[in-house]
């Protein structure tokens, strides 16, 4: 409803003024989110309901140790219906259930499928949270001409699979002497993940989703292209995000820089 979306947009904005925000620097958060803004606030107003209904005020949120990555763990469960109260209570929660590898699956197969990386430049990236919400991916690509990538990862509509989602996740599980470790640091493990860990724990998460065991890890990256073209996506689109034509690479630092919105959220779509 549009009182549902009102209400998500003023938690949102006051969240971002208990963190010293100005009023302009608020507005052009949201405006970072093009078309995508309207959809996202009615589902913090989902959440500003659940949160109300269980007796905690906005303050309260305050008090946790990472806001978003609370309201980021309710929305990844809410289906595009709207849910029960007791569906939303039996799902609150869930990513803190899964295992460590299987939980690090989760989060390297989100990134393939949205920027279309290949494993070994995901094992080698660094990750820095951005504080409006967005997250910052970094690495390199050692194919052909060598040469540094940077993409931004922006909050989409379909939470289950959003990479802001699973990073913040990723990051809430460690413990406060691990938050400054490398992106792939299991913290039970206390060392650097290896390529062969990573491509366990996609082979995880395949494995769990039903994909047959002679599926390559490059098929996530191959399926979200072809998926990004069945979705509309223009050829350029593509190419860029894909860097699959000549002197793309180059394209796609700018590209990414500017955030391929759009193609991205087409991708959430599963209808």
């Amino acid at each position: 409803s549009a009182a549902r979306g009102e209400k998500g947009e003023q938690l949102f904005k006051w969240i971002l003024s208990r963190r010293q925000f100005t009023s302009e620097a608020t507005d052009k958060v949201i405006q970072d989110w093009h078309s995508i803004w309207r959809r996202h606030r009615q589902r913090i107003g989902e959440f500003e309901e659940f949160w109300m209904k269980k007796g905690k005020s906005w303050e309260d949120l305050m008090t946790v140790k990472d806001p978003e990555v609370v309201i980021s763990n309710f929305l990844a469960q809410q289906d595009r219906s709207q849910s029960s109260d007791a569906n939303t209570n039996g799902k609150f929660g869930y990513i803190e259930q899964l295992g460590e590898q299987e939980h690090m699956g989760c989060v390297i197969s989100s990134i393939m499928a949205f920027a279309t990386l290949r494993l070994t430049e995901i094992h080698r990236a660094k990750a820095t949270r951005n504080e409006y919400g967005s997250w910052q991916l970094d690495t390199a690509v050692w194919k052909g001409d060598d040469y540094d990538l940077t993409f931004t990862f922006r909050p989409v509509s379909n939470k289950q699979i959003c990479p802001t989602t699973w990073l913040a996740s990723w990051f809430a599980r460690r413990s406060t002497d691990d938050q400054a470790k490398p992106l792939w640091w299991p913290g039970s493990r206390k060392k650097i993940a290896s390529y062969e860990y990573l491509s366990k724990a996609v082979h995880m998460i395949m494995k769990g989703a039903g994909v047959q065991a002679k599926n390559s890890v490059t098929s996530i990256r191959k399926s979200s292209i072809t998926k990004s073209i069945d979705q509309g996506a223009s050829q350029q689109e593509v190419d860029r995000a894909s860097r699959h034509k000549e002197g793309a690479g180059t394209e796609a630092v700018h590209y990414d820089m500017n955030l391929n919105d759009k193609l991205r959220e087409r991708l959430t779509n599963f209808e």
